[in-house]
């Protein structure tokens, strides 16, 4: 199989993060269950979309294809994410800035602390188990951990659901939950057949149908072939760098690499801060220049 065969077998998929996109922008039902869902307030009316509304061909803004952030019409903010790819130790600091961000734009907009509403996370994840973490739900929150007590202050709900634990704690053979249903489909791409489809699921099939017929495939097709080619760069520069800087353990080498992928990735000359940098600043850049913006780079090395 070549890589536009691969790249087009992958984006059939349910779970691919673009048409998770596409169905949280067009499915107003879809995003008002998955808010009642997360926040157990069923009296929630209306959701609308805060962030863009179109892919972005950059590097930058791809983030943007995989979170999605939406609000309730009680005005709290929630983040969803379809994450395909291993949840590592800087994609969790990520989850967790990313939650942060949106109780920081509230206080921007003149909210006093304590008037601070609750944002709410939901990351579905499809990849292996993550390390620590045995069970298919995990809420994740600030708290004591002597006391198992949470901590006030606290204003980010995170859900992160190992899609593949499910069948560990659910009867497949017996009717499924509506979330559990989504995320059968996703997991499994089809739907499970032990359980009456529900009407959110059936909006799902239709329109992963008419996803594959939009303009929006061929748009997230160009996006998908820029990105394979961008982490063939990636592992090029990175292999460079392991041959000709990290192995020989030339602090000046580290930096010409670490320029190089500066430009590469974000395409700005202005690198001198990186000589700045020590060892083991410059040795983790890998795992990190793929992962965020400019200036959420610069702050994480």
């Amino acid at each position: 199989m070549n890589i536009n065969q691969h790249i087009q077998s992958f984006m059939l998929l349910y779970r691919y993060d673009y048409f998770f996109h596409y169905l949280l922008i067009n499915n107003k039902n879809l995003r008002l269950f998955l808010c009642r869902y997360i926040s157990q307030d069923n009296s929630i009316v209306y959701t609308t979309i805060e962030n863009g509304e179109t892919y972005h061909s950059s590097y930058d803004g791809k983030k943007l294809i995989m979170d999605i952030v939406v609000k309730d019409n009680k005005g709290r903010y929630y983040n969803f994410e379809m994450q395909n790819n291993p949840i590592e130790e800087e994609d969790q600091i990520r989850f967790m800035r990313y939650g942060e961000r949106l109780v920081d734009i509230q206080e921007k907009k003149g909210k006093q602390l304590q008037n601070i509403k609750p944002v709410y996370q939901l990351i579905l994840y499809t990849g292996r188990e993550i390390e620590g973490l045995k069970r298919y739900r995990h809420d994740i929150r600030k708290a004591d951990e002597q006391e198992n007590r949470s901590f006030k202050g606290d204003r980010v709900k995170t859900i992160i659901l190992q899609i593949e634990k499910m069948k560990e704690e659910y009867e497949m053979e017996r009717e499924l939950g509506v979330m559990e249903q989504l995320n059968y489909l996703f997991y499994y791409n089809e739907v499970h057949r032990f359980s009456e489809m529900n009407e959110i699921v059936r909006e799902v099939v239709k329109m992963h149908e008419e996803f594959i017929e939009s303009e929006d495939f061929i748009r997230a097709y160009e996006i998908e072939r820029e990105r394979s080619l961008i982490a063939a760069k990636m592992q090029r520069a990175k292999d460079e760098g392991m041959n000709q800087g990290i192995s020989q353990g030339k602090h000046e080498e580290k930096i010409v690499n670490a320029k190089k992928l500066i430009q590469i990735f974000y395409n700005v000359e202005e690198t001198q801060w990186i000589e700045k940098c020590k060892d083991e600043q410059l040795d983790k850049i890998y795992n990190i220049i793929n992962q965020v913006d400019y200036e959420e780079f610069k702050k994480l090395m």
